[in-house]
């Protein structure tokens, strides 16, 4: 799921991109998103996680199969990351953490 998603795209027929908020963290893309599944269509922020490559990491000048191992760490990696910080996010009171697995098939 690399793609990045254009302002008025709905992902799951419910989250309407409003604005793309950041192309460049450590981890993916941040959307502002308008949530049409909630009666008052809040505003919310979603994160959509990108898969790193070897040219990404600095390491594309391995063999297929050291690459492939190597993504496959970096990518638990930055899921366990991933999860700290929705973690960390949903104990704080003013902030509400949604949290879906949202397939793109781009």
């Amino acid at each position: 799921m690399n793609n990045i998603f254009g302002i008025g795209y709905r992902l799951q027929n419910q989250y309407e991109i409003i604005e793309i908020l950041s192309k460049k963290t450590g981890f993916g893309i941040i959307y502002k998103v308008k949530d049409h599944g909630h009666p008052t269509r809040p505003f919310r922020v979603v994160k959509q996680l990108k898969k790193p490559n070897a040219l990404d990491l600095g390491f594309d000048d391995l063999s297929s199969q050291e690459q492939e191992e190597k993504l496959n760490q970096y990518w638990g990696e930055y899921l366990r990351r991933f999860g700290r910080e929705a973690e960390a996010l949903g104990n704080r009171k003013q902030i509400h953490v949604l949290r879906s697995n949202i397939q793109s098939n781009g």
